[in-house]
């Protein structure tokens, strides 16, 4: 099995719930990874908050549920949605971009969904499941870019003085801004050093975690990698945005304007993917001899796959650079 987005959360949790026990034998999560959705899940207590909440807000009492049947859509999300925000205030809970929020869960409930999947342990469970786990280089940094194509396309990295980025770099890192470009130089060495402003930690960084957490089971293996093709597109502003690999997996990437553009390269960037994706779901092991050797991952080594118009990988290539953008994240 494999998702991505909310769909690479599932697949986190189905490792951890017994009832899905031996209905799969690998697992792919691609840009899945996440803190407050899939890692660590609404519990028991904060969801029937949010459910009393919710039938307040409704005008129910907990006697006539039956109501909620005939409760139209949108008053049901606006009543629920108002309940999640009430909830996470009280509970002090942070979503994903670090807001007080709450998402939309599986409940932990020491039953079905035993305990949280990565943030109390990684299920023993899962330790004989191979896995897969990888994001994108600028996820949700460029996701909303290629939508305001007339806002950015005479404002953006590529357009920019050397004056202009390392004013940037001062004002997003202050007195770090030296050490993060060393740092980013150091991951990325082929990379103008403006488009460090845009490297995305919010599924990064998560993602190396459970694939350490994944890794120190010493079971099945696990691959890491990281998607790090541009999409030539406006410019090229908007890089490996959230999603942008789909085509790419799915080896259709002439359906997709973005990648389309690609033309040659993208095809066989393609090619060489979909084939490491069908090789994982055959033999739980994504080589192949189109792509460079792929070490499994530890914590040791962090060996990762970077995908783009050449394929390398890397032992340990980016943790430090993490590390600056999210000192206080424990790996």
């Amino acid at each position: 099995m494999f998702g991505q987005s909310g769909g690479g959360a599932k697949i986190i949790v189905l490792m951890t719930t017994p009832a899905a026990k031996g209905l799969f034998h690998k697992g792919i999560i691609q840009s899945g990874a996440v803190e407050a959705c899939g890692m660590t899940n609404v519990t028991t207590k904060i969801g029937s908050r949010v459910a009393e909440l919710t039938l307040n807000n409704l005008g129910i009492r907990k006697n006539e549920l039956k109501k909620l049947q005939t409760v139209p859509y949108r008053e049901l999300e606006t009543a629920s949605n108002k309940a999640m925000t009430q909830a996470a205030k009280e509970y002090g809970s942070i979503d994903s971009w670090g807001n007080p929020g709450l998402l939309w869960t599986p409940i932990v409930d020491g039953d079905y969904l035993p305990f949280q999947p990565v943030a109390d342990s990684i299920s023993s469970q899962s330790k004989d499941i191979p896995i897969m786990i990888g994001t994108a280089m600028t996820e949700w940094t460029t996701m909303g870019m290629l939508g305001q194509a007339s806002k950015y396309n005479n404002d953006n990295k590529n357009t920019w003085s050397q004056e202009e980025v390392n004013r940037k770099l001062k004002e997003r890192f202050g007195n770090q801004a030296e050490v993060v470009v060393d740092a980013f130089k150091q991951a990325y060495p082929e990379r103008p050093v403006a488009d460090v402003l845009y490297i995305e930690t919010m599924l990064r960084a998560p993602a190396l975690k459970t694939a350490r957490l994944k890794a120190d089971q010493h079971g099945a293996p696990v691959y890491n990698y990281m998607f790090a093709w541009d999409t030539p597109l406006e410019g090229g502003f908007a890089m490996s945005y959230h999603c942008s690999e789909l085509p790419f997996v799915f080896n259709n990437v002439s359906m997709s304007k973005a990648s389309a553009v690609g033309g040659e390269q993208a095809e066989i960037l393609a090619d060489r993917m979909s084939r490491a994706w069908i090789n994982f779901a055959r033999y739980g092991n994504p080589n192949h001899r189109d792509i460079p050797d792929w070490p499994v991952f530890t914590r040791e080594t962090g060996y990762t796959m970077i995908f783009g118009n050449e394929c390398l990988v890397k032992k340990d290539y980016d943790y430090k650079l993490m590390q600056l953008l999210v000192p206080d994240y424990v790996f």
